[in-house]
């Protein structure tokens, strides 16, 4: 047998695929099952997956190689080329397995969580969800196709997942701006009861732990503004009010007035004020 020539076939088809390649992908692309299990026992490669395995000569860092075998594992016979180049249209990673990806929250969960539009056999320690995703739902991080963090905050809360680990993932997303706070409010109300979270604004707030989030500093403006409207809702009406009499007032308030024919933007600056100097009622 050629070693080098499967070995040189077995990088070539893996260089593609973030190191990585399966067996069933080995042998079409003419690599034996012999040669592969030499080079597992001979340190060139090794095992990540049932029947994935990485190359040792390739720089993937573990938690985006575990979840991206995870995903080669789903349909093991396919290479990454052959799959949907638009994220949404196969299988992506989800919940816990996409959070631990993006590096949001303590997540406690062992195996990975696949979404795909369409039924799919499960590997070992993979459990698959079935569910049609739209293209704003989905994302591609260190190369693995996965829910954004927005729709992962969602799938986690439908699945049960204890409150306290979606308070600690949404806290990671927003500091970091993963994440629309205003629209996921929007998104998650339909499910309150049936999830067991209140859907009151400074109510869902305070459940969440986003009363926590003290520094404003660390947050956008779009969530500083969104988490000024769900805490002290009362209070960005009367300063916007406030807003708009002293741009009608004319005089020192020329600039306001420009502002002032914008109902939305002059809320918006008013829940900005609210929310960068605290969020009191």
């Amino acid at each position: 047998m050629d070693w080098e020539s499967s070995f040189y076939d077995l990088s070539v088809a893996a260089a593609r695929q973030l190191g990585l390649v399966t067996r069933a992908q080995a042998e079409r692309a003419g690599v034996e099952a012999a040669a592969l299990d030499r080079f597992e026992e001979t340190g060139m490669l090794w095992e990540l997956d049932w029947s994935v395995y990485q190359l040792a000569s390739s720089p993937t860092d573990p938690t985006p190689a575990y979840s991206y075998a995870a995903w080669l594992a789903v349909e093991p016979d396919r290479f990454a080329s052959e799959r949907p180049a638009e994220a949404h249209k196969g299988a992506v990673l989800s919940h816990e397995s996409a959070a631990r990806l993006f590096g949001l929250g303590p997540v406690s969960v062992a195996g990975f969580d696949i979404t795909a539009p369409e039924p799919v056999e499960a590997p070992r320690a993979v459990r698959v969800h079935h569910a049609a995703l739209a293209e704003h739902e989905t994302a591609v991080r260190a190369g693995v196709p996965a829910t954004a963090p927005q729709r992962t905050v969602v799938d986690l809360l439908r699945s049960g997942t204890g409150h306290d680990e979606v308070a600690a993932v949404l806290g990671d997303a927003l500091r970091r701006d993963l994440v629309d706070l205003a629209g996921l409010h929007i998104e998650l109300v339909p499910f309150a009861d049936t999830c067991g979270f209140p859907a009151e604004g400074a109510r869902f707030a305070e459940h969440f732990q986003l009363d926590r989030l003290a520094a404003r500093s660390e947050l956008s403006s779009r969530n500083v503004r969104a988490l000024a409207e769900l805490q002290a809702p009362a209070r960005v009406t009367r300063l916007t009010a406030s807003l708009r009499r002293l741009g009608e007032g004319g005089g020192d308030g020329a600039d306001i007035a420009v502002v002032s024919t914008d109902p939305r933007l002059l809320r918006g600056i008013a829940a900005e004020i609210v929310g960068r100097s605290g969020t009191g009622a």
